[in-house]
């Protein structure tokens, strides 16, 4: 089981550049958001962060597909 996850963790990693979720924002939008300020969600919102996300969490469940079909 651990060697499955730290296979996800790195393959992940190698994908998106990170598995922190700031950072990995920071990369694709140029800067991190703190969704707690309705200014920076806005910003957030206006300039991709959904869809960033969205990508993240598709290269997860990709990622983790393959491990449980024994891919990775």
């Amino acid at each position: 089981f651990s060697s499955i996850c730290t296979s996800f963790l790195e393959r992940f990693e190698e994908e998106n550049g990170s598995i922190d979720c700031m950072n990995i924002l920071e990369k694709k939008l140029g800067c991190n958001y703190d969704l707690a300020i309705k200014t920076e969600v806005l910003d957030y919102a206006t300039f991709g962060g959904s869809d960033t996300c969205t990508e993240m969490v598709a290269s997860a469940v990709h990622i983790a597909s393959e491990a449980i079909n024994k891919k990775i």
